[in-house]
């Protein structure tokens, strides 16, 4: 029996999504970090999201 220890995870919806935020030329803010805050705090049945820079960055 075989596992595959690493394999692809992206699609090419992902690969279509990142390549639209590098040719934005915002990866920190821009509408797509905006659309995401907001999607994001919608499923989390919050207010507000807000993009940070890291997981162990504290508001």
């Amino acid at each position: 029996m075989f596992y595959e220890l690493a394999s692809p995870t992206f699609g090419d919806e992902e690969h279509a999504a990142l390549n639209k935020v590098i040719e934005s030329g915002f990866f920190s803010m821009g509408k797509y970090v905006a659309e995401f805050e907001k999607q994001f705090a919608e499923y989390h049945d919050k207010k507000y999201a807000v993009m940070v820079n890291s997981g162990s960055s504290q508001i």
